[in-house]
């Protein structure tokens, strides 16, 4: 399985040692790297290569740097299926038909999802996590159309809320997604994602780094929501675990 990696605060934060730590994991997961951070003027800086994190000069030339933000989220891929290529290393960035930037990273796999085949011609690459974004833009797109005006905070929450909740039937999904002013976070299966609360700030990872952090498993099958450092949505219950007995009909995506 893959690695995820996101920080949300209400300040900017150094995240050289953090990242530092989260990219050693790249030795279990050598298939592709990303990472995306954004400014104050939520200007998003993000660098994808398919290679494993430990071999990119890229990589140690970033992190040889301060990076300060409020928000970022990274990836280390292990792909079952695939090639290594920039194209199919997460996170996934686009805009919606209001301008507004998503982001996304995924750790999972999509067994059953018809409702993602229509992207496969749209994407980029290969992976059903680009199609998750796209899929998910889409939905943003035609709620806006429905409504005439750009979706606020809650409305934006309530659709990633129904695409988590029918997404996570069948397969393994969890995400990170920030889309410029709300950092959402959605696991469905056990110990694969973690959390830490720290005074300014929440990091989420899928393996709980080697600091000083207390680590707290995140919440199965429940949407939360963050802007800044404060939760501002908490969905009920999807029920829907992805347990190894949950039956799976494979639609030849990648990770």
């Amino acid at each position: 399985m893959c690695e995820l990696y996101g920080i949300i605060s209400n300040k900017p934060i150094s995240l050289n040692e953090s990242l530092k730590l989260f990219y050693k994991h790249s030795a279990q997961n050598p298939k592709g790297w990303g990472l995306s951070y954004w400014n104050d003027k939520s200007e998003i800086t993000i660098y994808n290569e398919g290679k494993s994190a430990n071999d990119s000069d890229l990589l140690q030339d970033i992190l040889s740097h301060p990076i300060e933000s409020k928000v970022s989220i990274g990836h280390i891929r292990t792909a079952t299926v695939g090639l290594m290529s920039d194209k199919n290393s997460h996170p996934f960035t686009t805009n919606d038909c209001t301008g507004r930037r998503w982001t996304l990273a995924h750790n999972g796999n999509i067994y059953t999802g018809s409702q993602l085949l229509p992207f496969r011609d749209k994407q980029l690459g290969e992976t059903d996590s680009e199609c998750i974004l796209l899929y998910l833009v889409d939905c943003i797109n035609k709620k806006t159309q429905e409504k005439g005006n750009p979706l606020n905070s809650k409305e934006r929450c309530e659709v990633i809320d129904s695409i988590t909740k029918d997404l996570s039937q069948g397969n393994k999904l969890t995400l990170l997604i920030y889309d410029t002013e709300q950092f959402y976070a959605y696991t469905n299966i056990q110990e694969l994602l973690y959390v830490s609360s720290q005074e300014d700030y929440y990091c989420f990872v899928s393996v709980p780094l080697e600091n000083s952090f207390f680590w707290n498993k995140v919440p199965l099958n429940i949407l939360i929501v963050y802007s800044g450092n404060e939760q501002i949505y908490h969905s009920q219950d999807h029920g829907n675990e992805f347990l190894k007995t949950t039956p799976m009909k494979f639609h030849n995506f990648t990770l």
